[in-house]
């Protein structure tokens, strides 16, 4: 036997179940051109007819998993129910019976009374409006129902009629009703968040509608132009700016409707001064039919950082000139000394050997030699500062040809090993057997090893020990290390020992002699070769410099 709304009025009042009544529902309109149908009797009515104690509508078991599946969706859904024309009850779910005692508490006294549940929605099931074979657009309740989880919901009915217009169903459904206040006062914290942080920040924040009219425009265009916000709402975007505008016009076309960032814009302040100005932007459109609206986006001053940037290329330009002026001024004296100092140099050695006769005094031939040497150091010195120089200025070329390592190594060990014998200073090699011949300058080679050689012996204490490594690496490359013993340093003093003329003992007391060209020339001419110069050092405990040149540099067999 159908289940029927009158059942549950009767059980909620404790009235007899026992016989069947049927009740016309209120008269329903549908809309069909001018005519208005009118339900009579043989329309929508609820019938209360007999049921047996202890029925249950729902024991019976699902025909098959899909209607187990539908019959479990439906329970989960928001309270629902269905009624046919009989006033029967189609469909509905456990939550909707939750729902009835407080449901029958709101109907309306008066003609109504028998509509049972529905009794409540007496007037809305009036104002439906159907159309042939088709649900009737939704309509809303004004009546509010709280569930037992304490959730407010608002009903939504519909009603559908069949081909003569009749009315044959109507459901209504309980959806969760959103607070309005909480709703009012989310969008009020929102925009309040919203004004703060386009306060806060130096940026433009606006907003236009789809013919590209100012909505909204941030206080921040106040500092830049001068003008007040308001003096720009309702007027185009393009009044913000001068000069050429029409990449802002073109906005308007259906293609141009996509994010954009940094158009470079030039804008007019109120005191005559020219901004230069960058525009960001990202179309608006419905997301529910997909329409445009506009373009919201944000805009950029940036003319004191053009300024900025500009004074810094200004003084990078002059820092260039004045180190190419001082390259320039260093190799010129450079060249201008080395040519007396040549002259000193042969005349010194005529005297030393006393080519053209006796000097008739012993003291003159010691005065020869020292003249000698020190010409010959303060040559060895100009020679460096023309060789770093002429790296800085880019002008150093190398005389590249077949080379063996080895002997490179021999020949420098060579030139310090006397100054390491004076000290005491032990002096370890370790070359690889059959090491591969490499391409490179042999006079910028040899320079490297012997200025790194003599760093080492110069600040190696005395009884201490230097070792030599050279090999190839598992990459190919050519790997030479020279480690010592001796006072080693921070990485600070290694900065300022790779910096041309740098000192790491700067006092005029220091205790090492030397202009600071070592080791800054021995990486520039290993970077010439495509190398590379590592530093390791600590203080007290000694230091590491590798010398490591690319495998295209070695001469494989």
């Amino acid at each position: 036997m159908p289940y029927n709304l009158w059942n549950h009025r009767a059980e909620s009042r404790g009235g007899p179940r026992d016989k069947e009544t049927t009740y016309p529902l209120p008269t329903a309109a549908k809309i069909d051109g001018e005519r208005t149908h009118k339900m009579s009797g043989n329309g929508l009515h609820l019938s209360v007819s007999s049921q047996q104690e202890g029925t249950d509508r729902r024991a019976a078991p699902p025909k098959d998993l899909a209607a187990l599946a539908h019959e479990h969706l439906l329970e989960q859904a928001p309270p629902f129910c269905v009624v046919d024309n009989l006033g029967q009850v189609v469909s509905e779910n456990a939550a909707f019976d939750e729902l009835l005692p407080e449901l029958l508490s709101r109907a309306e006294s008066g003609n109504s009374h028998h509509l049972g549940p529905l009794a409540a929605f007496a007037k809305e099931i009036e104002q439906l409006q159907c159309t042939q074979e088709s649900w009737s657009p939704p309509l809303e309740s004004r009546l509010r129902l709280v569930d037992a989880a304490g959730q407010t919901l608002h009903p939504q009915l519909r009603a559908y009629a069949d081909a003569e217009g009749d009315l044959k169903l109507v459901s209504v459904r309980f959806l969760p009703d959103e607070d309005a206040n909480r709703l009012r006062r989310q969008s009020t914290e929102a925009r309040e968040r919203f004004e703060d942080i386009s306060r806060l920040v130096s940026d433009w924040v606006w907003e236009t509608d789809r013919d590209l009219k100012l909505t909204y425009i941030s206080n921040s265009v106040l500092e830049t132009l001068g003008a007040h916000p308001r003096s720009f709402i309702g007027r185009s975007l393009s009044v913000l700016f001068s000069g050429d505008t029409s990449a802002l016009d073109n906005l308007t076309q259906e293609s141009s409707r996509r994010p954009f960032r940094d158009l470079s814009l030039t804008a007019q302040s109120t005191d005559g001064s020219i901004r230069h100005i960058l525009v960001s932007a990202v179309p608006i459109f419905s997301q529910t039919d997909g329409i445009f609206h506009g373009f919201r986006g944000t805009a950029r001053d940036i003319t004191e950082l053009l300024s900025r940037e500009s004074a810094l290329y200004k003084h990078i330009e002059l820092a260039e000139s004045a180190n190419r002026a001082k390259s320039q001024f260093l190799a010129t004296v450079s060249h201008e000394l080395r040519t007396p100092l040549n002259a000193i140099i042969g005349f010194s050695q005529l005297m030393e050997t006393e080519t053209f006769g006796p000097l008739g005094n012993d003291t003159y031939k010691g005065y020869t030699q020292d003249i000698l040497h020190s010409a010959q150091h303060l040559l060895e010195l100009i020679n460096d500062v023309l060789d770093v120089s002429k790296i800085e200025a880019g002008r150093m070329n190398l005389n590249e040809e077949r080379l063996d390592f080895s002997q490179l190594v021999t020949s420098a060990l060579r030139m310090v090993r006397e100054k390491a014998y004076e000290m005491q200073i032990t002096l370890d090699t370790s070359v690889e057997n059959l090491l591969p011949p490499i391409k490179g300058d042999m006079r910028a080679l040899l320079q490297v090893l012997v200025n790194l050689l003599g760093n080492a012996v110069k600040f190696t204490n005395e009884g201490g020990r230097i070792r030599l490594e050279a090999g190839l690496d598992p990459e190919g490359r050519l790997v030479c290390r020279i480690q010592d013993n001796g006072i080693g340093m921070t990485p600070e003093e290694i900065d300022t020992a790779l910096t041309p003329f740098g000192q790491v003992d700067s006092q005029l007391s220091r205790r090492f002699p030397g202009t600071g060209l070592g080791l800054p020339l021995a990486r520039g001419l290993i970077e010439l070769h495509d190398g590379e110069l590592q530093v390791e050092s600590t203080p007290g405990e000694g230091t590491l410099v590798s010398i490591i040149l690319p495998a295209s540099r070695v001469l494989q067999a």
